[in-house]
């Protein structure tokens, strides 16, 4: 995982369905998600005008104020783990968000919002297998199951 290589500064990504020798660089910063095309088929992201039809399930992109970028790197892991570690959370076996762009979180009903670059807001449901890394991530208290 990250112990390979330096902190990527930059990423280098395409526009799905644009030229394969054209690439865009953009800073981790400005990412607000990465998902896998299956979360964006099933559902569980906005879809936010994204064509369907130009993401494959089985690739990753990002989510940025300027659009949706196919990534390079392979693996939503993989990705991550070339990044600032506290930079971004996984929420969901697909998808993990920048902990910067984060406004709100809702415990109850599992989902976590984040601001789009025009002000409006898009609720993210998180996995329950990740509310705990949340809570961590954000410095609350975890909660743990007592035995009667």
């Amino acid at each position: 995982m990250a112990g390979d290589s330096a902190t990527l500064q930059i990423l280098a990504v395409r526009k799905p369905g644009g030229p394969e020798h054209r690439y865009t660089l953009i800073a981790p910063s400005d990412v607000a998600f990465v998902f896998l095309g299956s979360v964006l088929h099933r559902g569980l992201i906005p879809d936010n005008g994204v064509p369907s039809q130009t993401v494959r399930a089985d690739r990753l992109y990002l989510r940025t104020a300027r659009g949706v970028y196919l990534a390079t790197h392979r693996s939503l892991r993989d990705l991550c783990g070339h990044v600032d570690p506290d930079a971004f959370l996984t929420i969901h076996r697909g998808l993990a968000v920048n902990i910067r762009k984060v406004r709100e979180v809702d415990f109850k009903e599992k989902q976590i919002g984040i601001m789009n670059a025009d002000g409006t807001f898009s609720w993210l449901n998180v996995s329950r297998r990740y509310i705990k890394g949340l809570r961590r991530k954000l410095l609350l208290p975890v909660k743990t199951r007592t035995k009667p």
